[in-house]
C-alpha cells in the first residue's frame, strides 16, 4: 500500500487497522495480524503497531500495540528478527513468495510467506 498511495496510508491509522481487520476477517486460518513501524517511523508517534487479533469466541478486536507493548525493548525479539529479515530481503532485492492459495467462500485468498517459507 505504502508503494501506491504513501500520502494516504500516512494519513490514516484507520486504513492501516482496517486493513489488518479485513485479513483476519476473510481468512479464518489467521487469529492475529500486525503492522508494527520502527521509532518514529509512523507520524506524530513514537511507536504504531496497528494489530488485530480473534477472540476465541470469534469476534475480532483491533488496537495500536505499541500503547501496551514497548516492543523496541532487548526483550522483543520478534521484532528485532522480523526487523533483521526485511532489512536482508531488501538488501538481496528479493520478494515475498506465495505459500499457498485455496478456496474459501468462493474468494480466492493467497497467504504469503516472506524469506522463502513455504507452508504445507
Amino acid at each position: 500500500m505504502w508503494k501506491y498511495a504513501p500520502e494516504v496510508i500516512g494519513d490514516s491509522e484507520f486504513l492501516l487497522h482496517a486493513n489488518l481487520f479485513y485479513w483476519l476477517e476473510y481468512n479464518e486460518d489467521i487469529f492475529a495480524a500486525g503492522n508494527c513501524y520502527d521509532a518514529e517511523e509512523y507520524r506524530g508517534y513514537f511507536l504504531f503497531c496497528p494489530y488485530a487479533y480473534r477472540l476465541p469466541e470469534g469476534p475480532i478486536l483491533a488496537k495500536d500495540l505499541a500503547v501496551e507493548y514497548k516492543y523496541l525493548s532487548n526483550t522483543s525479539e520478534w521484532f528485532f528478527i522480523a526487523r533483521k529479515k526485511a532489512e536482508e530481503v531488501i538488501r538481496q532485492g528479493t520478494s515475498l513468495k506465495i505459500g499457498r492459495e485455496k478456496k474459501r467462500n468462493r474468494i480466492f485468498g493467497k497467504v504469503c510467506c516472506p524469506y522463502n517459507y513455504t507452508r504445507k
